[in-house]
């Protein structure tokens, strides 16, 4: 059933850590943005925000105005 070959362990010297903090054991504050910062780089980041700004602030007129479902 196929060709057993290397091990997987051994195939790579170095491997990520992957951590994902869902009860705030690792971190007190939100880091997602801070990720998406730093992956991206300032500059790609910056433009990304400046392209969800127009539906950023469409959502939010929408939730705002009389007669909205949202939560107060």
């Amino acid at each position: 059933m196929g060709n057993v070959g290397a091990a997987r362990q051994g195939e790579a010297l170095f491997r990520p850590l992957v951590a994902f903090d869902f009860n705030g054991t690792l971190t007190w504050r939100d880091s997602f943005a801070a990720f998406l910062a730093w992956r991206a780089g300032a500059a790609r980041y910056a433009w990304g925000l400046a392209r969800l700004a127009p539906a950023t602030l469409a959502y939010a007129r929408i939730a705002t105005a009389p007669g909205s479902r949202r939560r107060r």
